[in-house]
């Protein structure tokens, strides 16, 4: 969670022909509302570089819109992909709950005796 937004990890490739770029953000938006906004480690000049990000999670497969910017101007075209949900190890999970006591679990080997049943 970010800011009460459930994220996912990502990783943002970035060609930079140009002088070192600062302060460069990433928008987020979903259907013309900005969801999120992601600041980036400077993109140094004349270079590729990776950096992982924090993105939205959806709770189900969603059109995003991601546009990189740095102050007013707008690096780069907007770009819209479809983010799948994030899935976790608890997915489609099953909780099963059994009450027992120490009778059920045969803690005296009781029953046996009282049904004069031996296992030998």
């Amino acid at each position: 969670m970010h800011e009460g937004v459930p994220v996912q990890a990502a990783t943002l490739h970035l060609v930079n022909p140009a002088n070192e770029i600062g302060e460069a953000q990433l928008m987020v938006s979903r259907a013309g509302k900005e969801v999120m906004h992601i600041p980036l480690q400077k993109i140094p000049a004349h270079s590729l570089t990776a950096q992982n990000v924090w993105i939205p999670a959806p709770f189900e497969p969603a059109t995003m819109e991601f546009e990189l910017v740095a102050g007013n101007k707008s690096l780069g075209p907007q770009r819209s992909l479809q983010v799948e949900p994030y899935h976790s190890y608890f997915d489609r999970g099953v909780f099963a709950l059994h009450c027992t006591c120490h009778n059920d679990l045969g803690w005296l080997n009781t029953q046996a005796q009282d049904r004069g049943l031996s296992f030998v």
